[in-house]
């Protein structure tokens, strides 16, 4: 009878301690790899740089945020870019696609209903102009157009968000927070 002798493979060849360092240097090239494509695809942290989202969420703080936007609701924390350019904004969405968005007294109105947020600060440190002149106490009541959000901080006396840089369409909006 004939018999059929295979080629050796490479891994054949080796000694026991080199298939085991060649499986470590696989599975540490993969891990690198698949890091990479988690951090750059899907997920990645977000280090607060300012007060903008106290006392939620205080300065320094690393958030996870993911690419897929999904489904954004009320309430999901967002990153959007402002007015095309490359600088983004962390704030968190108060309306939606259709909704009729105004500030009045800094109470903020959805749809003609007064909106409780939980975790609102207001300390205003700004000059004393009359604050019927500000959009940050007074916003001319909006309607949202599709794929429009508005936007707002929960340091609403400290930061820029939706009053100042308009309805955010969902080209602009980078990411989403995870939990």
């Amino acid at each position: 009878m004939y018999s059929y002798k295979s080629k050796d493979s490479f891994q054949d060849k080796l000694p026991i301690i080199g298939k085991i360092l060649l499986r470590i240097f696989v599975s540490f090239i993969l891990a690198i790899l698949l890091s990479l494509i988690f951090k750059k695809i899907l997920f990645f942290t977000y280090k607060i740089p300012d007060s903008s989202m106290s006392p939620a969420m205080s300065k320094d703080e690393k958030i996870w945020f993911t690419y897929l936007k999904g489904s954004i609701n009320y309430n999901d924390i967002v990153l959007a870019y402002v007015n095309n350019s490359n600088q983004v904004f962390l704030g968190r969405v108060v309306g939606k696609s259709g909704d009729n968005i105004k500030i009045v007294k800094k109470k903020l109105y959805r749809n003609g209903k007064e909106i409780k947020q939980l975790n609102e600060n207001f300390n205003d440190k700004r000059s004393p102009f009359p604050s019927i002149l500000s959009n940050r106490d007074y916003f001319s009541e909006i309607k949202l157009n599709s794929n429009q959000f508005f936007i707002l901080c929960d340091n609403r006396d400290n930061c820029m968000d939706s009053r100042e840089y308009g309805a955010i369409s969902i080209e602009d909006i980078v990411a989403r927070n995870l939990f």
